[in-house]
């Protein structure tokens, strides 16, 4: 039996169409995981920058509100206050109370995992928002210094930025508490 170069052309078309359209939801399924991680990161940006212009906002306000009228006065405007967890410095040795906040990072991290993104969870420094109390990094803190003394010390020190924690909620990210650890 002979096979014209027709035939020939026709079998291969119809065998690399079988194969295209087995390996396209294989393909098509790489795509769209790709996709929705790509967007879970974009919404998570949205979401941090919603959240950071919240935060800009209220501070704009408050420092509106807190500003004083101007006068003819030669006496300085006062300065903005600041948050209270840094209105204060650290009382005694602090490195008991960081090394007991290190500790409660960990057993933190430990107990709620990380998110699918890898991130570490977001804890609070105070609760009285609805937080749940494996929320609240005090939870996991065992140390022998007051808990926001060991907090206002990892500020003091370079652990935790001061514009880390959220005035309202008290909220921060994990991560930023000894960020290279």
């Amino acid at each position: 039996m002979k096979i014209t170069n027709k035939q020939i052309r026709q079998i291969i078309k119809e065998e690399l169409e079988a194969v295209l359209s087995e390996a396209s939801p294989l393909i098509y399924g790489m795509g769209v995981a790709a996709a929705a991680k790509k967007q879970r990161a974009a919404a998570k940006k949205r979401e941090d920058d919603k959240r950071e212009r919240e935060t800009q906002q209220r501070n704009l306000e408050r420092s509106r509100m807190s500003t004083p009228k101007r006068s003819t006065s030669s006496t300085p405007a006062p300065k903005p206050s600041a948050p209270t967890y840094l209105r204060t410095k650290p009382a005694g040795d602090a490195s008991e109370g960081l090394e007991a906040l290190r500790r409660a990072k960990l057993t933190a991290a430990k107990t709620l995992g990380v998110d699918e993104d890898g991130d570490l969870p977001y804890m609070y420094t105070f609760g009285g928002m609805g937080q749940q109390a494996e929320e609240l990094l005090e939870t996991y803190y065992d140390g022998d210094m007051d808990f926001h003394e060991a907090i206002k010390a990892a500020i003091a020190a370079g652990e935790l930025g001061e514009n880390s924690i959220d005035d309202e909620s008290g909220g921060f990210d994990l991560s930023e508490l000894f960020p290279d650890q």
